[in-house]
């Protein structure tokens, strides 16, 4: 019987042009849930794929010609019902500090997993709600709390941020 998860692990196998680990970190995320990534302008968050809404891709040997071509390019997820991720982010510190009270005071089963952003953000990514459509918002939760859902995406460890930092797992 073939594996289910073989194109998850050769992701999370995949290495970026660097030698680092793509998905370090990534582990309670599985196949299920995390499945499509591109490149992006390095060091911003601008999709370097034209299409990336269609053109995105997990496929190892993708990732690979990519970063030939661009080999300091970032990694972004679409998130939306696509990805089944979606994704409530902490802008610097005053909305990792927001994030972290709404969680906090908020009810709730628990992120998939977490990441620092290059700017000190947090990012706190949950399993795509099975019912209703949600797509982006910004400063609805709070001054500096947005959310990523159908439509959206998000850089991944280990992309450089502006600020020369690294995005990475918690």
């Amino acid at each position: 019987m073939k594996d289910p998860n073989a194109k998850w692990t050769q992701v999370m196998d995949a290495e970026g042009p660097d030698g680092t680990r793509i998905m370090e970190g990534a582990g309670l995320i599985n196949a299920n849930n995390f499945v499509i990534t591109k490149a992006c302008k390095d060091p911003g968050k601008h999709p370097r794929i034209s299409d990336w809404t269609s053109e995105a891709s997990v496929e190892p040997a993708t990732l690979r010609r990519w970063w030939k071509r661009w080999p300091a390019a970032n990694l972004a997820v679409a998130t939306g019902a696509g990805s089944n991720l979606y994704v409530v982010e902490g802008d610097g510190q005053a909305g990792a500090d927001e994030l972290r009270e709404l969680l906090r005071t908020h009810p709730h089963e628990g992120p998939l997993c977490s990441a620092r952003s290059g700017g000190g953000g947090l990012h706190s990514f949950w399993k795509y709600p099975a019912a209703g459509r949600y797509g982006n918002t910004a400063k609805k939760l709070a001054a500096h709390v947005d959310t990523r859902g159908e439509g959206g995406y998000l850089l991944l460890a280990p992309s450089n941020h502006k600020s020369g930092r690294r995005y990475e797992w918690l």
